[in-house]
């Protein structure tokens, strides 16, 4: 699969089936934070993960909370449950978001450091609703997370490049990532349908996509569509 893959569109659809085959079907690739302080949003170059949910986490700073930091810096591969966690007092403030994110499938994770050839790190981290990784399933998926890091940072790299997209093709690129049609768009942004598409058409020409969800696919491996509100 991977030795076929030819963009990044390609790396997200392999991520995908990957995860579902271990019923962990939500997958986050991070890139490692350089010396000066960034945001985790801009630290996030491809995920499926529903846009509302990770921002919630974000806003909550979910992910700046031991549970999930410990296994950032880390070089070993962990795995845990937000259930083992949910009634600690340390994450009394998280009792809700952390309920969220089991409610939406993201009980189990396992987490995976991984580095390029050429020195650049990160992160893949896999969530789902299932019992306990075993072991063995640790082993497998971290050899193709290694594998999989590694070929996402040859297409595409994980190091910033300037963002293309205005704030509207932005949003409605997002907004589309949510799953809303384009009338649905027109209506949550306020412009007219033939408006959105324009701003649809104008982001797949300028990330040389083939449609918008190739586009939507680029973006996300860029990290360009979160909110920088």
């Amino acid at each position: 699969m991977l030795d076929a893959a030819g963009t990044v569109y390609d790396i997200f659809q392999v991520l995908k089936r990957i995860g579902t085959e271990f019923c962990l079907p939500h997958f986050l690739v991070t890139g490692a934070p350089r010396p000066e302080p960034r945001q985790f949003a801009n630290r996030v170059k491809l995920t499926n993960w529903d846009n509302e949910l990770l921002q919630l986490c974000i806003e909550e700073k979910v992910f700046e909370q031991p549970l999930f930091t410990h296994p950032r810096i880390s070089v070993l591969p962990s795995a845990a449950s937000c259930s083992d966690f949910i009634e600690a007092p340390r994450y009394a403030a998280l009792h809700s978001t952390l309920r969220h994110l089991i409610n939406r499938g993201h009980d189990t994770f396992a987490h995976f450091p991984v580095m390029a050839d050429n020195g650049v790190w990160g992160g893949i981290t896999f969530t789902g609703s299932r019992e306990p990784v075993t072991k063995q399933e640790m082993i497998h998926l971290e050899h193709i997370a290694a594998l999989t890091f590694v070929k996402l940072v040859s297409l595409s790299g994980v190091e910033d490049e300037e963002n293309p997209l205005n704030r509207r093709e932005i949003e409605c690129l997002r907004l589309t990532a949510d799953g809303m049609s384009v009338k649905d768009i027109a209506v949550n942004v306020e412009i007219s349908v033939h408006t959105v598409q324009y701003h649809i058409n104008n982001a797949v020409r300028k990330l040389d996509a083939k449609n918008k969800v190739h586009a939507i696919a680029i973006a996300l491996g860029k990290g360009w569509l979160h909110d920088p509100s």
